[in-house]
């Protein structure tokens, strides 16, 4: 039995979390953790899910929970997240991070210390579909260079906080390196231009944050009298809890490194 502790537990993604581990046989969750002053602290984590009494109280702090856990799943933000990496790594323990934001510098030092340590598995997205369409949309990229433009159209709720999304970026990045050119300078966000010309090697991002919509994302590839869409539609959170479940299960039996999705499915290979 893999014990599992969920940070970000009161949001959408981790109560669904929550709810895949209890329902997965391998699995069990070994502790719950929010930001200090939530509303819920201390209450059964279970009954918050509505998953019956669980025994176990909603903590405001990683370290009242740590001792036996065999990994984490962080789905918080990115202030807390490297906080928590820093904890996770002095204890040994496994981490899974599903949190988006954290594509700068800093960020991304602090995430390679950690995984000199212990397994760190991170991704923006833990979807198996949208992991096989960062795979293909590679393919497509490299065998159009030259002949076809490249559009990403990034679709979510209303409420979503970041724009373009991590995945948008990260679909952005693929295709860049796929075809052979630097991401900072190639990926580009749409905005209102008078005498828009477009650069061969450019990759517009499109972001659109309406209604309740979970997430779209569509890879636009345009060539002359032709072109290619593909399309992600996620229609619920389930299949993004079931990925980081997944990721768990598969990163306790890593040795210390950074991993992504690809490597939980073989997509490296």
């Amino acid at each position: 039995m893999i014990k599992i502790i969920v940070i970000g537990a009161m949001g959408r993604m981790g109560r669904l979390i929550i709810q895949t581990i209890t329902d997965d046989p391998e699995t069990e969750l070994c502790g719950a953790v929010e930001v200090i002053g939530h509303k819920d602290i201390g209450n059964d984590v279970g009954t918050l899910c509505g998953l019956g009494t669980l025994g176990l109280p909603l903590v405001d702090q990683l370290e009242k929970v740590i001792e036996g856990a065999d990994c984490i799943i962080d789905f918080s933000t990115p202030r807390a997240t490297l906080e928590n990496i820093k904890i996770a790594a002095e204890n040994g323990i496994p981490t899974v991070i599903g949190t988006t934001g954290l594509s700068g510098r800093r960020e991304m030092k602090q995430i390679k210390l950690a995984a000199k340590k212990i397994p760190v598995l991170l991704s923006p997205n833990m979807s198996i579909g949208m992991n096989i369409l960062f795979k293909v949309v590679q393919d497509v990229a490299r065998y159009t260079k030259g002949r076809f433009d490249i559009d990403i159209l990034d679709i979510h709720h209303r409420t979503k906080k970041d724009v373009p999304s991590g995945t948008a970026l990260k679909l952005a990045e693929y295709v860049a390196r796929a075809r052979g050119v630097d991401p900072k300078k190639s990926i580009h966000f749409m905005k209102h231009e008078t005498d828009f010309k477009r650069d061969p090697d450019e990759i517009k991002i499109m972001a659109s944050r309406i209604g309740d919509i979970v997430g779209e994302h569509t890879v636009f590839f345009g060539g002359k009298g032709e072109s290619i869409e593909i399309t992600h539609r996620a229609s619920n959170r389930q299949n993004f809890a079931e990925g980081a479940v997944l990721a768990a299960k598969w990163i306790v039996n890593q040795k210390k490194g950074l991993y992504n999705m690809f490597d939980v499915l073989g997509l490296n290979e």
